[in-house]
């Protein structure tokens, strides 16, 4: 099976729309609790307050923790690998992605925010209180399983959409691809190969950046399922499972008696999955043929 993070490619504009409606039943939750105290929104835990915080944050932290996990098991209806549910999921909760999208997971923060003047609050700052909100709307909130399952939905979407946004070297090297650093003085300059298809990438910020900008300008030239195609082998799709927004596709290529399988939440990066896959397990059976033979 396919690591999901080379397989999700979902359409960021219908899924964003849809994240933006669902999440206003938390934002609802929010504004129903009894009272933010805006003091004792950054951990201090010289104070007794402070320390009463921490521990509704931790309650917290284990409360969205599991409703994301759950939310991540509808999404994908468990066609992903241990190691990528847990990617997903880390991303999903981590003080980082709580942090990017605190104005939208917490708007009540971003006023009161500007009224203090105090807009420099630190990643685990604005973790601890969203973690602490969680615990609170939990305990005050009618309905709030509602509440919290909405959260945790739209946090994974994100995840999913920022993942397999970011993850073009997977996506490249799942379909039999390599990239590889040839040069760091200065500067990071990547070279990106597949099937002949050769790009190089430079960056000044970071060997990743480079990376995965080779790996896109690969992609963009390589056509995996018009090749197989070509080669007599043919495609066939069906949806398998996920939500009218983050729907499941599952991919088979076939060619010359062998068959590979992908899956993915758009139907063409599915087809080209299983196109590639099955291109390179052929490539190298023809390898190792040659090599038996010499």
């Amino acid at each position: 099976m396919w690591m999901l993070s080379a397989c999700l490619r979902p359409w960021a504009s219908a899924a964003a729309i849809r994240s933006i409606r669902s999440i206003k039943t938390w934002q609802r939750a929010v504004k129903q609790l009894k009272q933010i105290d805006h003091d004792n929104k950054v951990n201090t835990p010289q104070t007794s307050s402070s320390n009463t915080q921490s521990y509704a944050a931790w309650r917290g932290d284990k409360i969205i923790g599991a409703a994301a996990a759950n939310a991540f098991d509808r999404q994908v209806n468990n066609l992903a690998t241990a190691g990528n549910a847990t990617r997903v999921v880390a991303l999903a909760v981590s003080n980082y992605f709580f942090a990017k999208h605190a104005s939208t997971l917490l708007p009540h923060l971003v006023t009161a925010s500007k009224e203090d003047n105090n807009d420099n609050k630190s990643d685990r700052q604005l973790g601890t209180l969203l973690e602490a909100t969680v615990f609170r709307v939990s305990q005050e909130v009618e309905g709030q399983e509602e509440a919290i399952d909405d959260l945790a939905t739209w946090l994974v979407e994100q995840a999913l959409i920022a993942q397999s946004y970011e993850d073009m070297k997977g996506q490249l090297i799942d379909m039999g691809g390599t990239v590889q650093t040839v040069r760091t003085t200065g500067r990071f300059e990547v070279e990106a190969s597949l099937n002949g298809i050769r790009r190089t990438a430079r960056s000044t910020e970071s060997e990743e950046e480079a990376e995965q900008l080779a790996a896109t300008r690969v992609l963009a030239l390589y056509n995996a399922k018009g090749n197989l195609i070509a080669m007599g082998g043919t495609v066939q799709t069906i949806r398998t499972g996920g939500s009218d927004h983050t729907p499941i596709f599952e991919a088979v290529a076939l060619c010359n008696g062998k068959s590979a399988t992908a899956t993915g939440t758009s139907k063409k990066r599915a087809e080209q999955l299983a196109a590639g896959h099955l291109l390179s397990q052929q490539k190298q059976r023809q390898q190792q043929h040659d090599k038996n033979g010499k």
